[in-house]
């Protein structure tokens, strides 16, 4: 069992037998040499691939607001429409020539219209920027202003971690579609020390179901001299994640670098379940953390037949389980 500042949680009674025979194993494990190019690579690719990864959702780009060319402003008095004054034509049809012909363009009228069509084309694009604007400062109304507080505790989280009605507006939330949900949701996270992801309800339900047959895992994290194995451990609606050396030091105390929390409470109104990551040691990066998430998602969940016999495998027989396999399978990142 894993625990954090905040958390502790018992351990089954085959979970804790299979505490006991990793614990066996880990001499082994602890002085293994795998192979580091490949799984470098391989952690790289994930890091790139995770704002990408299906179901969670990805996060936000940045929007930057079109700038304003001053020079077209004194233009606009010498058009309506596309057409050009004569008074002014007249007065200053040499100098507009010239200023014509510097841009490219035969005649005052076709430089002209080409400045006014330039210019609603910025004005369009900075009305669509404001909307934009207007939209991601509702989102954010969205998450700052919390619910009202609720007595009901979703079951899988513990009392001590805040209910997602403490953290977000539900209500608000209630208004938008499951992948805007997510956005938001990624959004309101980006800033903060940790991860982040929105998925379906089929996934979180598949995620629960093995993860109850299946709690414990372990993961590589790649390092300049080789890989660094982390132990997983899944109960309820957390996942924690601590260095396999630490639990070998300190084992049912050792402390959890990486925890995540899914919230359901949206999952049979909107399809949506959303996930928060904390990041609880500093020496655990955010791209460590996002790896960690992937590679669960793919033990778990979305990846091969290979992939998850090795979870089985490690609950089943730990004898026969095969450190190298892991580090193997993440190479294919199938």
């Amino acid at each position: 069992m894993m625990t954090s500042a905040r958390t502790a949680h018992s351990v089954s009674v085959a979970g804790a037998a299979v505490h006991r025979r990793v614990l066996a194993l880990l001499p082994a494990a602890a002085t293994a040499r795998p192979r580091t190019t490949t799984v470098a690579a391989a952690a790289a690719a994930t890091t790139m691939r995770w704002r990408n990864v299906k179901p969670f959702a990805s996060f936000a780009g940045d929007h930057s607001s079109p700038y304003n060319n001053g020079f077209l402003q004194p233009l606009r008095s010498l058009t309506t429409g596309t057409s050009v004054s004569s008074e002014h034509l007249e007065k200053y049809s040499t100098k507009l020539l010239e200023k014509a012909k510097s841009k490219g363009y035969n005649t005052v009228e076709e430089f002209v219209a080409a400045t006014a069509a330039e210019e609603s084309a910025k004005r369009h694009a900075t009305r669509a920027a404001r909307q934009e604007a207007a939209k991601n400062e509702a989102a954010k109304e969205a998450l700052s202003l919390k619910s009202p507080p609720s007595d009901s505790r979703r079951e899988g989280l513990p009392a001590d971690v805040k209910t997602l009605d403490n953290i977000v507006n539900v209500e608000l939330l209630r208004s938008e579609s499951p992948e805007r949900i997510g956005q938001i949701w990624n959004e309101f996270h980006a800033t903060k020390a940790g991860v982040s992801g929105a998925m379906d309800k089929q996934f979180f339900a598949k995620l629960r179901e093995r993860g109850k047959k299946y709690p414990l895992f372990i993961l590589p994290v790649p390092r300049n001299d080789g890989v660094e194995f982390f132990f997983m451990q899944i109960s309820g609606h957390q996942i924690f994640y601590t260095p396999l050396l630490e639990y070998k030091l300190h084992r049912e105390s050792a402390r959890a670098h990486l925890v995540l929390n899914h919230y359901d409470d949206l999952g049979e109104e909107k399809d949506v379940v959303l996930m928060a990551g904390d990041i609880l040691v500093e020496t655990l990066t955010p791209e460590d953390a996002r790896l960690l998430v992937y590679q669960t998602q793919l033990f778990y969940v979305t990846g091969t037949d290979r992939k998850q016999r090795l979870v089985e495998t490690f609950h089943s027989n730990p004898a026969a389980f095969d450190f190298q396999a892991v580090i193997d399978e993440m190479e294919k990142l199938d």
